[in-house]
């Protein structure tokens, strides 16, 4: 019994599905209609579509436009289109300010790994770069554990899921830095809702479900761990911290050198124990 989650351009096929025009989208998004699973449009509404940090009106609009479309195009899976049309706007209007302050925050950072990885490296000139994008996540008060900085030194290493979903350019545009990020978020929400789950005693897998093939590629082998942290008891806030591990799977160039292997690994080791999780 799976959730999946829709990315917008999922929920866009759908839209063009209901109005007749029918194509590969609409099809892909089809495949999951099935007695058993669960769809949501939440992280659609989050994403904007705009290529822009949501505002608080494009999210209410999205909720209300994308969640009557997911269901209306869903006959046999359960979605939770009910609820954004009785419950959601509370929910939505927070959700705004979360992806925003989130996308906002992480945006410099992830123009500067772009351009810092504009071209690939030998596995000797990679090293130095490894400390570069420890000293970048640094200076901008994030662990080298986050997940923006972990798919920084994977697309380092080779792997193209990584590079096509940070989409590294020598001189990137400020504004181009959102879709990166916003892929990178989508992915950390995706855990979350994944530990709430998980934390209810529900068996479903959740899954974030897109057509990207650099973001379905890199999310299936990306591990991020959420941890949560009650920060004040008196209202039950909470502080969410992420963390993504770089394993193996994701470096494939440097299984080529022992040698190297070890030198990177020890670094990440080191540096990551010295540093708390990012959110």
């Amino acid at each position: 019994m799976p959730l999946y989650l829709l990315d917008k351009n999922v929920v866009e096929d759908i839209k063009d599905g209901l109005a007749g025009r029918s194509g590969q989208g609409e099809r892909f998004a089809r495949a999951i209609d099935k007695s058993g699973n669960t769809i949501s449009p939440i992280l659609a509404i989050m994403e904007s579509g705009t290529g822009q940090p949501p505002t608080a009106e494009a999210t209410l609009e999205s909720m209300r436009v994308d969640s009557q479309a997911v269901g209306l195009f869903y006959t046999h899976a359960r979605t939770d289109s009910t609820y954004f049309a009785e419950d959601g706007l509370t929910a939505v209007t927070a959700l705004a300010q979360h992806m925003r302050d989130k996308t906002q925050a992480l945006m410099p950072l992830a123009n500067e790994l772009r351009a810092v990885l504009w071209r690939t490296f030998s596995l000797e000139d990679a090293w130095p770069v490894v400390q570069k994008i420890d000293d970048l996540a640094r200076h901008a008060q994030v662990s080298i554990g986050h997940p923006l900085v972990a798919c920084a030194i994977a697309c380092l290493y080779g792997h193209e899921g990584a590079r096509d979903l940070l989409k590294p350019a020598k001189t990137p545009n400020a504004a181009d830095a959102y879709n990166p990020v916003v892929d990178i978020r989508l992915m950390m929400e995706t855990a979350y809702i994944r530990e709430l789950w998980n934390e209810a005693g529900s068996k479903m897998t959740v899954r974030l479900y897109s057509q990207d093939r650099g973001l379905n590629e890199f999310s299936k082998q990306f591990n991020i761990s959420v941890s949560r942290t009650r920060i004040r008891l008196n209202v039950g806030e909470q502080e969410v911290m992420f963390s993504a591990v770089v394993s193996d799977v994701l470096l494939p160039n440097l299984q080529r050198s022992k040698k190297q292997h070890r030198k990177v690994m020890s670094f990440l080791k080191e540096v990551a124990d010295a540093a708390s999780p990012a959110d």
